[in-house]
């Protein structure tokens, strides 16, 4: 998969988990209701990695993703004292 980096923000429930290639998927999870992913670009491992994903888990411990072929990567998470737009260099956060 080539991960090179995984930042958390301070709350556990913002992510953006960096691949070799310079692609990204942000991940979201602050309720039930709003948990999402996105891939930084239409192509690279990032989109190759949502289009196989089924779900995930991000929280304090670890951001968990499970896919479609019944694999699934378990990364702990080492809390980063960043905001949402400090990992994602967007003042307004990411978007759906």
């Amino acid at each position: 998969m080539g991960i090179v980096a995984l930042d958390v923000n301070v709350d556990a429930n913002a992510a953006v988990l960096h691949f070799e290639d310079g692609s990204y998927i942000e991940f979201v999870h602050t309720s039930r209701s709003n948990r999402w992913a996105k891939p930084s670009s239409e192509s690279g491992v990032s989109e190759n990695c949502c289009e196989a994903m089924k779900s995930f888990r991000l929280n304090g411990k670890h951001l968990q993703v499970y896919f479609e072929d019944g694999s699934a990567i378990d990364l702990p998470v080492v809390v980063n004292q960043l905001s949402w737009s400090d990992i994602t260099g967007n003042a307004k956060g990411g978007t759906q």
